[in-house]
């Protein structure tokens, strides 16, 4: 049973597309969408990409354009998780201002 584990662990490849940053998201939706208006297929496109070494599924690839065309940017690198804050901004900064002068 180990055996079999070791070999699919071997074996398994993964998402490629999730080791490129932000920016070179950004950049290859940007570079599909001049592709695209040239008239020139997305499938011709990503063989492109695959040729020079860039696997990008294209789901991806359409999720990262349409972010671009809604946001500016393929992914953002903001998060707004988490509990929401306490204090507004003007609190932090009258508390930032009290402890400096105590």
């Amino acid at each position: 049973m180990k055996r079999d584990q070791e070999i699919l662990d071997e074996e398994s490849v993964g998402y490629h597309s999730t080791d490129y940053n932000a920016e070179v998201r950004t950049a290859f939706a940007k570079q599909y969408l001049a592709w695209k208006a040239r008239g020139w297929k997305k499938e011709d496109f990503l063989v492109f990409l695959s040729e020079a070494g860039f696997s990008v599924p294209e789901r991806t690839l359409t999720r990262w354009v349409a972010a671009v065309k809604q946001h500016g940017v393929a992914v953002s690198t903001q998060y707004d998780t988490g509990r929401p804050r306490m204090l507004s901004e003007e609190a932090i900064h009258i508390v930032v201002g009290y402890v400096s002068r105590g």
